[in-house]
C-alpha cells in the first residue's frame, strides 16, 4: 500500500516528465567514470638445480682416467638470457679427508665438462680451482635448460691408497648474470 508521501513524490515525477517533454528538453543520463591504471614489473627469475649425488669413486691406476657421466646434470630456469653457471672447488685436487682435510692429494686434478642439451655453450673446467670458472655460458631464457656433467679423474701409481677416510673435494655451482 502506498503512503501519502509516496503518492505525492510519484505525482511530482510525472509532472516533471510531462513538463520536460512539452518544453522539448530531453533527459539524458551521463555515466560518471574513473580510470584505473595497472602497472607491473616482472621479477628476475634464476634457478639452478644440480642433479648429482655425492660420489665415492673406486680409482684404479690400471683404468685411468675414471670418467663418470652417469646421472649427473644441471638444469637452469631463467626468464632472461645471458646467464652463466660457474663452478669452483674447495680443494683444487681431491684431498685426503676423514673429519677434516689431510695432507695427501691425488697427483692429477679432476676436470668437469658441461654438455648442454638445448642452449648455451658448455665448457671443460680443467684443472678445478678455488676460483669460480665458467662451466656453462651464454644461456638462453627458458623453463628448464639442461646440461649433462662429465667428471674425469686421472689416477696414477703415485697416488696412495688411504687406510682411513677418502679423497674429497666439494664443488660449488653458482648461477648468475653475465
Amino acid at each position: 500500500m502506498l503512503t501519502k508521501e509516496m503518492i505525492i513524490v510519484y505525482n511530482l515525477i510525472k509532472v516533471t516528465i510531462v513538463l520536460m517533454i512539452l518544453s522539448g528538453t530531453m533527459m539524458t543520463a551521463q555515466a560518471a567514470g574513473t580510470t584505473l591504471g595497472i602497472g607491473a614489473t616482472v621479477t628476475s627469475k634464476l634457478e639452478l638445480n644440480v642433479v648429482a649425488a655425492d660420489r665415492i669413486w673406486a680409482l684404479d691406476p690400471d683404468k685411468t682416467p675414471l670418467i663418470d657421466p652417469e646421472g649427473n646434470g644441471i638444469s637452469v630456469k631463467a626468464n632472461q638470457p645471458g646467464w652463466t653457471v660457474t663452478v669452483d672447488a674447495d680443494q683444487p685436487t681431491l684431498t685426503e679427508y676423514t673429519d677434516s682435510y689431510g695432507k695427501k692429494t691425488l697427483e692429477s686434478p679432476m676436470s668437469l665438462q658441461a654438455n648442454p642439451v638445448d642452449g648455451g655453450k658448455g665448457y671443460t673446467v680443467s684443472p678445478m680451482t678455488q676460483k669460480p670458472q665458467t662451466l656453462w655460458g651464454n644461456g638462453q631464457k627458458g623453463f628448464a635448460r639442461i646440461a649433462g656433467l662429465i667428471f674425469t679423474q686421472p689416477v696414477s701409481f703415485n697416488d696412495e691408497p688411504l687406510t682411513k677416510g677418502n679423497y674429497r673435494s666439494v664443488l660449488t655451482f653458482t648461477l648468475g648474470m653475465g
